[in-house]
């Protein structure tokens, strides 16, 4: 009974950290929902903040992306940030990151209609 009542406490703590951070839950290609640094951190000063207002109103807001090679060659691209300004304000090198090939669709509404191939499944190449 405590071991459960311990578990539920845990997961209920993650929880509430999830909320009260900076994080959004964007659709992705497949309908696989990621959950991306959105805005700033908490610990974000208010230039920093600031800055993250300015450049959210001047830039087309796309999800942003990290391109790994596999050892196979293929090509492995995953979303990290809603936006680039979110990824500036995480301090994110943006040389590393690229807008995504399809935007992500947020879950909370906020934000632009995203793409709708982010619902269409995903073939594997071992599955045809």
């Amino acid at each position: 009974m405590m071991n459960t009542f311990s578990l539920v406490c845990c997961v209920l703590g993650s929880l509430v950290c999830l909320v009260s951070s900076d994080i959004a839950q964007v659709k992705y290609l497949g309908g696989i929902t990621f959950l991306l640094k959105d805005r700033c951190p908490e610990y974000a000063s208010d230039f920093e903040i600031s800055n993250y207002k300015q450049c959210a109103e001047n830039e087309i807001l796309v999800t942003q992306c990290t391109t790994d090679r596999l050892l196979t060659g293929d090509k492995l691209t995953v979303p990290l940030f809603t936006d680039i300004c979110s990824a500036v304000c995480w301090g994110e090198n943006v040389k590393k990151i690229h807008d995504c090939p399809f935007n992500g669709r947020r879950l909370d509404g906020r934000g632009s209609a995203g793409s709708a191939k982010v619902d269409n499944a995903l073939a594997d190449r071992f599955l045809g």
